[in-house]
């Protein structure tokens, strides 16, 4: 059959456009809404496409009549959208001899996806007996591309985890009543 695919890829260098050294992502769920409001899900396959049979002429294909379908990522725990465009409009045109006799002329544009950035650690202080212990009284910050120290918050037993943007970071810990890092 002929179908209609929402691809999804690994934006590596996180740049929202699929080019050289991105890597289709297979089991992602893309989601089809027709013109009269029903849905229809596909997971992406190992080459990255979530395929929608086309065709005018067979009753169990997803895309069958002229009119505008929106095609949607639903983006996985833990990733992110690099290309802007987690939902998109196509429309499709009845054209009679083309192998659906259904043609879109604005197909769905890839999704990228790169995994979400985050720090995440653990702050601890050496007690009496050389352990590692949670602290009492010791605060987090970090100072990132854009050169604010944010503070962190810590979570008991010294836990945290803060999104990142790619660049240079700085952590520093203190301990109150203390002037160093």
């Amino acid at each position: 059959g002929v179908h209609l695919s929402g691809y999804v890829f690994r934006d590596r260098n996180r740049n929202g456009v699929f080019d050289v050294g991105d890597l289709p992502m297979a089991l992602v769920v893309v989601t089809v809404t027709t013109p009269d409001g029903k849905t229809f899900t596909e997971r992406s396959n190992d080459a990255g496409f979530a395929n929608f049979e086309m065709s005018r002429s067979e009753r169990n294909a997803v895309l069958r009549k002229p009119g505008e379908y929106v095609f949607s990522v639903h983006v996985p725990p833990g990733w992110v959208l690099t290309t802007g465009n987690a939902s998109q409009r196509t429309t499709m045109e009845e054209l009679p001899g083309a192998p659906a006799d259904l043609v879109s002329r604005n197909p769905p544009r890839p999704f990228g996806l790169a995994p979400r950035l985050v720090f995440g650690g653990r702050v601890g202080v050496r007690g009496h007996a050389g352990a590692v212990e949670p602290p009492e009284g010791v605060s987090l910050s970090a100072r990132g591309t854009g050169g604010e120290a944010v503070d962190v918050p810590l979570a008991p037993g010294g836990t945290f985890e803060i999104p990142a943007e790619p660049g240079p970071w700085k952590l520093i810990a203190r301990k109150a009543g203390s002037d160093s890092g």
